[in-house]
């Protein structure tokens, strides 16, 4: 519906064959939806899912992470994988510390992999990945702590399943038991 209609729809009866009215509104009408699809094509073309280049560099300044982290140890030329990193580290800036939180927020930056984490109570976490094994960068993002959030001077060790990783009593998207889980393997 266009916004012409939709304020001609609530006209009075008696305004609707108005002809200078429905000329005003047609010309604010045009206006208001040349307004709503450039303000979408804005949302779309400045988001992080649709920026690339400057505009994802952009981004990055925002939430101060740059194509070359700190501590990492190459620069991330590639659009899609610094896409990841920013929205990581912009996850990261907006966690509230807890483990449901850590999980909600890594199942927006990669939906097709889960993630179980697990609190060892000896200042160690593990983080089990489950789904497709992460890959060349993404990889090196995951292992050298860019990517999953956790808190300070705690160790985090990494594993990996290719599908629900094994575990007694427990059946989860993430864990299951004889019938369906595989054992879990360093992720290295």
């Amino acid at each position: 519906m266009t916004s012409y209609e939709n304020m001609n729809s609530k006209l009075l009866s008696q305004f609707k064959k108005a002809v200078v009215l429905n000329a005003i509104l047609q010309a604010f009408g045009r206006q208001m939806d040349e307004i709503k699809v450039a303000l979408s094509d804005l949302s779309s073309k400045r988001g992080l899912s649709g920026s690339v280049g400057k505009q994802l560099d952009g981004l990055g300044e925002i939430v101060q992470i740059t194509r070359k982290p700190r501590g990492f140890f190459q620069e991330l030329s590639n659009d899609e994988d610094y896409r990841i990193l920013v929205g990581a580290k912009a996850i990261k800036n907006t966690w509230l510390g807890d483990l449901p939180g850590a999980i909600e927020l890594w199942d927006s930056v990669f939906p097709d992999r889960k993630l179980a984490l697990m609190d060892n109570y000896d200042m160690t976490m593990t983080a089990l990945l489950t789904g497709t094994e992460p890959v060349g960068i993404q990889k090196d993002l995951i292992l050298s702590g860019f990517i999953i959030p956790k808190p300070t001077a705690v160790n985090m060790n990494y594993k990996f399943s290719e599908g629900k990783a094994f575990g007694f009593g427990v059946d989860n998207d993430t864990i299951g038991g004889f019938d369906s889980g595989y054992w879990a393997r360093d992720l290295i």
